[in-house]
């Protein structure tokens, strides 16, 4: 399995918690965002306290998705952290958002860059990305 790490193997995972958004902004829930590293990372010990060995975040694109951030926390806690990829219903999304004109070839694109070459460190936040030849959004 891929983690934000690199790969681990099946049985290393031990329990999993399935849906978790470690990292999160979204305009559909005002002043719910996740984006403290320190309380963030806090909480991922106290998971893996716990008994869960593996958080697979959620958090689809432009919800403030940040693996970098993702290796730190799970560097630091000790958990395996997993990574989605995917789009949420367009009520998450910040007014104007490049997702929500584009073609559906556009929005392929990005997943399979971010399954293929990894996420975007600024969560697919600037301009319409590119076309895979082209490299990642700038």
């Amino acid at each position: 399995m891929m983690t934000v790490r690199g790969p681990v193997a099946a049985g290393e995972l031990g329990r999993v918690d399935a849906h978790e958004h470690l990292f999160l902004r979204t305009p559909a829930l005002p002043g719910d965002d996740f984006w403290d590293e320190e309380k963030s990372t806090a909480e991922a010990r106290l998971v893996g306290e716990s008994g869960i060995r593996t958080v697979v975040d959620l958090t689809p694109v432009g919800l403030g998705r940040r693996p970098s951030a993702l290796a730190r926390l799970a560097e630091a806690s000790g958990l395996h952290v997993i990574a989605a990829t995917g789009y949420h219903r367009s009520a998450h999304d910040p007014s104007g958002h490049w997702a929500r004109p584009v073609d559906a070839d556009v929005l392929v694109d990005v997943l399979v860059q971010d399954l293929t070459t990894g996420i975007d460190d600024r969560d697919w936040s600037g301009r319409t990305p590119r076309r895979p030849a082209s490299g990642p959004a700038s």
